[in-house]
């Protein structure tokens, strides 16, 4: 399709709606926000509205000159009639998120009822690659490559992968004829984004984080798996190219318009390959340059071990030669490799202001306030509001969650140095009560700190998951420090027995911080029996679980 092609369909869309109304979900986030800055740039002459949940990052909207309508993806009333009152709808916020992509389809299809004649409205929707995942085992297997410009092959994705289910009610909205809908899948993004709130990627980013954590990089399993990567600015021109063809294609009437299948309408945002080995190996000679990790060396990991990794665990194959070919797109950025001193330089700025914050706890509590102040803290650092929180930790309580997630790792540290400062060997119980004294400082945060961690966003529940993993990781550490030679099944039981001990004793301390060693110091004395104590085994977990039910309920979370 050549240039003038897509100006002429550009103009007449524009001629028919004088001014085409863009509603914007996610432009807050690290690729919504890069692409609607992308927008902005190439179609200045169109009315932007942004839906942003914290009122706080209304400023950074603004000041690009867009409409905020405040609300979440939970709004989905709100959602539903912000679409009935746009032409074109971008949806970069969830890609898994049934509820929110059928209000913005009710929407769309309310004003095509209501527009005789008239242009479609438009549905652009961000997915994943993670659509074509296999097993997160991190290692290579020779999958399927799968090619947008085959239908067959997008149709032949299983209903049961990531996003699929968002994506089949898009293709069904689409091939129902009254709106246009495009899908767009990118897969690994990299680089520095340049939307007003959020700039950072995820999978590269962790692993580096995971790496100077533990002062080597890790990798679930032999890391031979391969995935696709994008860089963020050639992912945006991917967008604005696929806006281009929306607008051409639309540029006829209701009634005169030649059907398309929806699924002639989905990108792959692909533009090279990468191995994750290969990734983690260069990452590790970066970081040990540095002095962040010990060795060059990469540690394979199970996703048990190191769950945070799993999006770099598994095999993802994609071609975007639908794009390529039908769109002129032309990935030209820096490569993968090439953005990893950046993507470190990034994320150590993160995690010296997630330090700085620790101290401050006591104080601030696990807040984006205390984010604030530890930002503002560093040498030469400038003015940090809450806004620059959010580009750096973060929307709302994401930011709240990654400080107490960094809390927790540190407790894990803490009980090591016991090893290190005392002559005689460590015990199991000195390291737990050495633990339980780390929380004292912020016993009144804990509660609400762990129940937000706990709760889901979309949608709301209680997930214990998060919980079990904290007293588990408590259990093995103290295992590991006191080098436990237990096997088998007497190694699950003791670390079971640990962890219920450790959690129930936790728990008692968010209620009576004065006498929780005590009550722990009992527990660990009782271990033996404490099945008989409560009937057994998954009675006394299933006590501590409706525990966390009752604390998380009282602070009108759950």
């Amino acid at each position: 399709m050549d240039q003038k092609t897509l100006d002429e369909g550009k103009a007449l869309f524009n001629n028919a709606l004088d001014q085409a109304a863009v509603f914007i979900i996610g432009a807050t986030g690290y690729v919504g926000g890069s692409v609607l800055v992308g927008l902005l740039q190439k179609y200045p002459e169109f009315v932007y509205t942004a839906m942003v949940r914290n009122p706080k990052d209304n400023k950074a909207i603004e000041a690009l000159n867009i409409r905020v309508l405040q609300g979440s993806n939970n709004d989905l009333e709100l959602v539903e009639k912000a679409s009935s009152e746009h032409d074109i709808v971008f949806n970069f916020a969830d890609s898994d998120d049934v509820l929110l992509a059928n209000a913005v389809i009710k929407g769309l299809m309310f004003r095509a009822s209501r527009k005789d004649g008239s242009r479609k409205p438009i549905y652009i929707h961000t997915s994943g690659t993670g659509l074509v995942t296999d097993k997160p085992l991190g290692e290579f297997k020779d999958i399927k490559i799968y090619d947008d410009l085959k239908v067959e092959d997008i149709r032949s994705i299983d209903e049961k992968q990531p996003h699929r289910s968002v994506d089949l009610q898009i293709f069904a909205a689409g091939e129902q004829g009254s709106i246009d809908t495009y899908i767009i899948a990118p897969s690994t993004i990299y680089g520095i984004g340049r939307g007003p709130v959020r700039n950072m990627s995820i999978q590269v980013n962790e692993v580096i984080r995971t790496g100077v954590k533990n002062k080597q990089v890790l990798l679930v399993g032999p890391g031979t798996n391969v995935w696709n990567n994008v860089h963020i600015s050639d992912l945006v021109e991917l967008y604005t190219l696929v806006f281009d063809r929306a607008l051409t294609d639309n540029k006829g009437s209701l009634s005169n318009l030649q059907p398309v299948s929806s699924y002639e309408r989905f990108y792959w945002g692909s533009a090279a390959t990468h191995v994750w080995g290969e990734v983690a190996k260069s990452l590790a000679v970066l970081l040990h340059k540095r002095g962040l990790v010990e060795t060059e060396e990469v540690k394979p990991v199970t996703i048990e071990e190191q769950p945070q990794l799993l999006a770099t665990a598994a095999n993802s194959r994609t071609v975007s030669n639908r794009a390529l070919q039908e769109l002129g797109w032309k990935p030209s950025a820096r490569s993968l490799n090439d953005s990893l001193e950046e993507d470190i330089d990034v994320t150590l700025s993160n995690m010296n202001i997630l330090r700085r914050a620790l101290p401050l706890i006591p104080n601030h509590g696990f807040t984006r306030e205390c984010l604030s102040q530890a930002a503002a803290s560093m040498p030469g650092a400038p003015k940090f509001g809450d806004t620059e929180i959010t580009a750096l930790f973060g929307e709302g309580s994401m930011a709240q969650r990654t400080l107490f997630q960094a809390w927790l790792q540190e407790g894990l540290h803490d009980m090591g140095v016991a090893t290190q400062v005392e002559t005689a060997k460590p015990v199991v119980a000195d390291l737990l009560k050495r633990r339980l004294k780390y929380n004292e400082p912020v016993i009144g945060y804990l509660p609400e700190a762990a129940a937000m961690l706990a709760v889901t966003q979309v949608p709301l529940l209680f997930d214990p998951r998060p919980a079990a993993r904290h007293v588990s990781e408590i259990a093995d550490e103290a295992l590991h420090l006191t080098e436990d030679v237990s096997q088998g099944t007497q190694w699950y039981t003791r670390r079971g027995t640990l962890a219920l001990a450790y959690a129930a004793a936790e728990l008692h301390q968010m209620h009576s911080p004065e006498t929780a060693i005590g009550f722990l110091m009992r527990l660990l004395d009782e271990a033996r029996t404490m099945e008989d104590a409560v009937g057994n085994a998954a009675q006394f977990g299933g006590f501590i679980l409706d525990s966390w039910k009752g604390i998380i309920k009282s602070r009108g979370m759950y």
